[in-house]
């Protein structure tokens, strides 16, 4: 008797508690969830799990998921929501999860809990797939300073969903000068156990994810870098397109890059802290940022500004040689001569022909490396100081003809016509100076004709659209996640495809006129001039105009003045119109405006 009241008492227990755990079961899947919730799982075919988020667009309040290249064809995935909420799928039965769910692209629903999510699938296709994972799991840290590092977990798939690598990493942080002040922010990788992330055999420790945020083609950085790697200029990053995603949301398309410094595998050269003439590497900057440097840092006699990136801690002695190494060469300059003992005007040449080509905005100011040897390297002798080279290249985000630069400038750096980085500049003329002289010119016109020209006809003709082709489709996920036409802050409807086709085609034709001037110009084929603009108390940026003799004269930009209307230019020698169809005669004179009452 005793023993069946006690089992009747276990069964009433049981009961109710399997009808309390029901009705909480019941009532928490009434409950609203965030969208943040949910999580797709997608297992490659070598068993690496991928767990992505939804996000939240704030411009046209819609949910999105981005899939990588390696997700569109892969049927194992799995749909779960945190706790114990049942989830269901384009209205499909409820569970703890959903299994192998149609990922197609296009409009779909995804049920949790309470809350119901419709959202939109776009694939991306042909690049990599890059993903990290923070160990507090928030880029909040990282984010908040540039510097702030954390450690973490990586691991990258390539379009074929085969796994290119994985390990722990020794600090995701934030990078840049003004792209870190960018939403999209730029970051530097340091893996623990070196690896090469680029398909080859050559291990690096840190790696550059630039985030090309102030270049709406995003292709400007990976055109040039394959430009200089074809021209073989020494060191030139090695570069590739990714998706990245950090902790489960996608973060855009980035430009996964070598970092330009001194290691083992990159810049090798010996830059010991002991020797009077060290190796050292070193780039031009923009004196304002000298002040923020962590590096050592200085200037030349000229006024050139320099950061010493490479050795650490100098000596009073070291900093004069380093930057003695850099005067010798204005010296040089000065006198009309060049040392051709110690310095690789080879690498020279083909970093001025880099920067005028591109017409770099930062030409002689910002992010402009140069690295030597150490003294006596290469068999020279104890006392002969080591070589000096230009490069590697880096930073292309503002150039070919990148609209995104403001107008207001004192150079139109839309028009492809123009010498820019050898022109004249404050505190920043060694491209000016070198080009005055004889011998670097002639070097300048070697590597022209011999190696820079039919690399840029090439990228011209084919490589743009290789690398077009290659990007489009992760090119139009980050345009939906960032929107970079703004089109949502000018109510404008986003048309990935004609915005990007145009941007691409502004920087073809770009490099073709570009070119096309160059081979006139430094070649000394037809004589070139800079033509005053007199705005006439207008606002007007650029104050000259890009001349050739035997060409129509390009197209000034309107000035502005306020109550009146900008009409037409006339020559101030003779007051007539100016005939922009017309080609100068190769007499100078300056273009006057004229304007109209509103």
């Amino acid at each position: 008797m005793m023993n069946r009241k006690r089992l009747l008492i276990g069964i009433a227990f049981l009961l109710l508690l399997f009808i309390s755990l029901g009705s909480l079961f019941f009532y928490k899947n009434r409950e609203a969830v965030n969208e943040s919730d949910v999580t797709f799982a997608i297992t490659t075919d070598e068993g690496k799990e991928i767990q992505l988020h939804m996000w939240h667009s704030p411009y046209d309040d819609r949910l999105y998921l981005f899939l990588p290249s390696c997700a569109p064809a892969r049927s194992d995935a799995r749909i779960t929501a945190a706790g114990l909420h049942l989830v269901s799928y384009d209205g499909g039965p409820r569970g703890l999860s959903v299994t192998s769910p149609d990922l197609s692209e296009g409009e779909h629903t995804v049920s949790a809990g309470g809350s119901s999510f419709p959202f939109t699938i776009l694939c991306s296709s042909e690049v990599a797939s890059l993903y990290v994972t923070t160990d507090s799991g928030s880029l909040t840290y990282i984010e908040e300073k540039k510097g702030n590092s954390e450690t973490g977990l990586y691991t990258m798939i390539g379009e074929d969903g085969k796994c290119i690598g994985e390990g722990t990493l020794a600090g995701l942080k934030s990078r840049g000068n003004a792209t870190f002040l960018e939403d999209k922010k730029p970051y530097q990788m340091t893996v623990v156990d070196e690896i090469d992330l680029f398909g080859g055999d050559v291990p690096v420790e840190n790696y550059i994810l630039l985030a090309n945020r102030q270049d709406q083609s995003l292709l400007r950085n990976k055109i040039l870098y394959d430009l200089a790697m074809e021209c073989e200029l020494p060191f030139t990053p090695r570069s590739r397109y990714v998706d990245l995603y950090i902790n489960a949301e996608y973060r855009g398309s980035y430009l996964l890059c070598e970092k330009a410094e001194v290691a083992k595998n990159r810049v090798p050269i010996k830059a010991s802290g002991k020797d009077t003439q060290p190796g050292f590497f070193a780039s031009l900057e923009y004196p304002d940022r000298l002040e923020e440097a962590d590096e050592e840092h200085g200037y030349t006699a000229g006024g050139q500004a320099l950061i010493i990136k490479n050795p650490k801690k100098l000596s009073d002695t070291q900093m004069s040689y380093i930057i003695g190494r850099f005067e010798e060469i204005e010296n040089a300059l000065a006198d009309d001569t060049l040392l051709e003992r110690n310095v690789d005007w080879d690498s020279f040449a083909g970093k001025y022909l880099m920067e005028e080509f591109s017409k770099n905005l930062d030409a002689m100011y910002s992010s402009q490396n140069f690295y030597c040897e150490a003294q006596g390297a290469k068999g020279g002798t104890l006392h002969e100081p080591g070589r000096l080279y230009a490069g590697p290249v880096w930073d292309y985000d503002k150039t070919l003809g990148n609209p995104l630069i403001e107008h207001n400038r004192p150079v139109n750096f839309q028009e492809p016509w123009g010498i820019y980085a050898a022109s004249a500049q404050k505190n920043a003329n060694w491209w000016h100076d070198l080009m005055g002289n004889a011998f670097f010119q002639g070097k300048v016109r070697a590597f022209l004709e011999q190696t820079f020209n039919g690399s840029a006809e090439k990228m011209i003709e084919s490589g743009l659209d290789d690398l077009k082709t290659m990007l489009r489709a992760s090119a139009s996920l980050d345009y939906i996640r960032w929107d970079p036409f703004e089109h949502a802050k000018y109510e404008e409807p986003f048309v990935f495809d004609a915005d990007y086709e145009r941007e691409v085609e502004t920087i073809r034709s770009f490099m073709a006129e570009r070119l096309h001037f160059l081979d006139k110009v430094l070649y000394g084929q037809v004589r070139y001039a800079e033509l005053p603009l007199d705005p006439q108390g207008g606002e007007l940026g650029p104050k000259t105009l890009p001349a050739l003799e035997g060409y129509p004269l390009r197209e000034p930009r309107d000035p502005k003045m306020e109550g009146k209307k900008f009409d037409h230019w006339v020559r101030s020698d003779t007051g007539e119109p100016v005939d922009l169809e017309e080609p100068y005669d190769g007499v100078p004179f300056t273009l006057v405006a004229v304007y109209r009452d509103e």
